[in-house]
């Protein structure tokens, strides 16, 4: 199809930035059904009977079926965040069903029928189920309103998680009892021969003695609630103490095998020279990468119509596209980090900066330098002077590279200082000094041409040789109304002078920015250094003050609106606890237990070497809806336990051995789920690691003291009498 070009030309693809999308794409489809296999094949190792694992099983597709109609309604499309979205809700969609089933398989084997054990076994759990679910639910909806880019990252989480556990609801009430009361035994019996039902009975013994094990343990702890008490607080307090070793970030660094050196020589250089650099670059780059790891290597400089990045025949950029990540042993940030110090050593660079950021994703996060320190002031050398002491406390801070000044050290120019009380007495203003100094010397397009399909543009100067000196701006002549000629030397001054490229104003005031990049340490921790000490070290004059921009903005504004939005998840999640139970101290007990799935997040972040960023602080969110849900069913069942007559100690052993099983099930499901997300290593997974691990860390941390503590806090703060009598709230 290319038969029309000529023999000594051909097109080449230098950049794609749908491969990265459709590999992260197919990453995240990987991870879905990764995550539902291992959901399916932990509900297998409890239930232990194929038809009981078909009737949870069956409640992913429909839910995640309704999740697409959602979709669908909406008008969204299948993309990274809402199929990773269907990932988060996979492990979560079949918590509902687990209780209800589990219920349900209790009462047969206790000699209810099928019939009347699924109404019985739905009925019974519907107040705690649905309760889980909206705690849930309650945490994900206000993700739908969260602004800024939180918001183009997490709105469709938000909506399609909290549809997604929605349709769970309706299966686990509906369907589940239905497909219960159709596909299991009457007689509670066991396929796979002889051999399965050997295989039954001894995983049985073994649960239970799991359970007979726990309710000694429970019952040590109720004897001994102090101790467990504070066991628990110093436990607590020794994951905290791991906080400040935790960096924080934005959002990780995704490698998607884009390098861009960006560099500036002296202004005024000519764009031949900044070309010979570009390719040097280039061939050092290539040298120092190795060929067989780059894909294509490109370069540009100069002046062009296109792109909205800074350009001048003395700024380049040279451009290297790497294999996939899985294909190389180290990561396209270490290879830029290598190549800059090789660079930096050469005096002819005035400022050097490197990118990794596909140009896809730069939309979102912007290619400039991540820290921007921002000096307000309306005189500018003063502003200069404190950029450039702002610029050298930066570079001895731990972590920080590349810090520059926005503002150029100016470009050689000509100032032609006119005399306005001469001006005026020949009738003549500024802009007619100007206007005809600019037109002889610099030129002016006076018309166009157009043959054919090529374009001409008439450009109208004086002759080469008549603006080659300094003499000659002062000999030019300039109109007067009258018709008469005046020489520019009678009216105005003309001097060599360094002028500055451009005049960055930020909120109507002049700006000169200092941009830092980082490395070897987290974004946050680099930045917060950077503040303390301008905060310590830099006195500003009066009029002069300092602000933050870059990344550094977006992360601080991000975290706000996240914790808000967390202190806003609590809210609500205590309210619909509230109302479940009817009683204000029920509630609390269960909250009690949170900050410990904290801890859980603390070890998780610090063990895998990850840092707080966006997406684990929505982990965080998750967890305080998921959190919530085995205390709910725990309080729950005890209540119940109580309301038939037995006294609190025995309700409460009883109640929790009662419900370990379906504990273990839901937790161990979320956490399967999670499991591929946390473990996922192609392109694009570096962004949803950090919330597997936080809701795996989480979960697992606030499902062990769950199991103990809850039932301890709540044996501390009820009395020995039917609940909702004389604790209603």
């Amino acid at each position: 199809s290319l038969n029309f070009l000529p023999r000594d030309i051909a097109i080449v693809n230098l950049m794609d930035s749908s491969d990265f999308i459709r590999n992260s794409l197919r990453n995240v489809t990987e991870t879905l059904l990764w995550g539902g296999i291992f959901v399916s094949l932990m509900t297998f190792f409890f239930l232990r009977t194929v038809r009981a694992s078909l009737v949870i099983v069956l409640t992913i597709p429909f839910s995640l079926i309704i999740a697409f109609f959602f979709m669908y309604l909406r008008d969204w499309t299948i993309n990274i965040i809402s199929l990773s979205s269907l990932a988060v809700a996979v492990g979560m969609v079949v918590d509902s069903t687990v209780v209800v089933l589990e219920n349900i398989d209790r009462l047969t084997r206790r000699g209810a029928g099928l019939a009347e054990a699924a109404i019985r076994g739905a009925g019974e759990m519907t107040l705690a189920i649905t309760a889980g679910t909206l705690t849930t639910v309650a945490v994900f909806v206000p993700l739908v309103f969260v602004s800024g880019m939180s918001g183009i990252f997490f709105g469709q989480l938000g909506g399609i998680i909290a549809v997604t556990l929605g349709a769970s609801l309706l299966c686990a009430l509906m369907l589940t009892p239905m497909l219960a009361s159709k596909l299991l035994r009457e007689d509670s019996g066991v396929g796979g021969g002889r051999l399965g039902r050997a295989l039954y009975r001894w995983s049985e013994a073994a649960f239970e003695r799991v359970e007979n094990g726990y309710e000694r343990v429970l019952g040590l702890g109720l004897r001994h609630r102090g101790f467990v008490c504070l066991a628990a607080f110093a436990t607590l307090c020794f994951s905290l103490a791991l906080f400040p070793l935790i960096g924080s970030e934005f959002s990780p660094d995704t490698d998607s095998g884009d390098l861009t050196v960006n560099f500036e020589l002296a202004p005024g250089t000519r764009v031949e020279e900044t070309a010979r650099i570009c390719e040097e670059i280039r061939e050092t780059g290539v040298a120092l990468i190795g060929a067989e790891n780059i894909v294509n290597a490109r370069w540009r400089c100069g002046d062009s119509k296109f792109g909205s990045s800074r350009q001048g025949s003395h700024i380049g950029r040279t451009e290297f596209k790497l294999i996939p990540m899985d294909k190389r042993a180290f990561s396209a940030r270490d290879a830029g980090r290598k190549l800059l110090d090789k660079l930096r050593k050469r005096p002819e660079f005035v400022k050097t900066h490197m990118t990794t950021v596909n140009r896809q994703m730069g939309r979102f996060s912007g290619a400039g330098k991540p820290i921007v320190v921002e000096i307000l002031g309306h005189d500018l050398e003063e502003s200069r002077r404190v950029a450039e002491e702002i610029k050298d406390l930066c570079e001895s801070v731990p972590g920080a590279k590349d810090a520059s000044i926005s503002m150029d050290e100016g470009r050689p120019e000509l100032l032609v200082k006119v005399d306005r009380l001469k001006l005026a007495t020949l009738g003549l203003n500024v802009a007619d000094v100007v206007g005809t100094v600019r037109t002889l010397f610099y030129g002016k397009e006076a018309s166009d041409y157009r043959e054919g399909e090529n374009e001409y543009w008439f450009f109208m100067r004086l002759k080469e040789t008549r603006r080659a000196e300094l003499g000659d701006i002062l000999d030019s002549e300039v109109v007067l109304p009258d018709g008469r000629r005046v020489r520019v030397d009678t009216i105005a001054e003309v001097a060599q002078d360094l002028g500055p490229l451009n005049i960055e104003r930020k909120d109507q005031e002049r700006m000169v920015a200092v941009e830092v990049d980082y490395f070897g340490r987290s974004i946050g921790d680099v930045a917060s250094d950077i503040q303390k000490r301008i905060e310590d070290e830099v006195v500003l004059p009066a009029g002069m003050r300092v602000t933050y921009g870059g990344m550094v903005k977006e992360q601080a504004e991000a975290f706000a609106d996240l914790t808000w939005l967390t202190v806003l998840s609590l809210v609500l999640v205590y309210m619909v606890m509230a109302a479940q139970f009817e009683s204000l101290l029920h509630p609390f007990v269960i909250f009690l237990a949170l900050p410990f799935a904290f801890s859980g997040v603390l070890l998780g972040l610090f063990g895998c070497g990850m840092t707080f960023n966006m997406f684990s602080v929505i982990g965080i969110i998750l967890l305080v809806g998921t959190g919530v849900n085995n205390g709910i069913v725990l309080v729950d069942t005890i209540n119940q336990t109580r309301a038939r007559g037995e006294a609190l100690t025995d309700a409460v052993r009883h109640g929790c051995k009662l419900r370990l099983r379906p504990v273990l099930i839901t937790t161990l499901t979320t956490i399967c789920g999670m499991l591929p997300l946390a473990m996922a290593g192609g392109e694009g997974s570096e962004t949803w690691k950090p919330m597997g691990v936080t809701v795996i860390g989480g979960l697992t941390f606030s499902m062990i003291v769950t199991l103990i503590l809850v039932p301890v806090l709540y044996s501390l703060f009820s009395r020995d009498s039917a609940p909702g009598v004389q604790e209603g709230g």
